[in-house]
């Protein structure tokens, strides 16, 4: 996986979702592949949240129950 950051253009959908350790997300493009994965986990979804619409502004962000 690459570690440089996908271009805004490229992030379709991002997914937070609740690991062991904390929520993390994953961006995926349109066709739903996995292009980008968070390195660091947030305390809550809010806080990932809000760290992938500053860097994904107009991403679509979904939570996994």
């Amino acid at each position: 996986m690459p570690r440089v950051k996908p271009a805004k253009k490229d992030v379709a959908v991002v997914y937070v979702y609740n690991s062991p350790m904390g929520f993390r997300y994953t961006c995926r493009n349109e066709e739903g592949m996995v292009i980008w994965d968070s390195q660091r986990t947030y305390r809550s979804r809010f806080d990932a949240r809000k760290a992938v619409t500053k860097s994904w502004p107009n991403a679509k962000v979904t939570f996994e129950r």
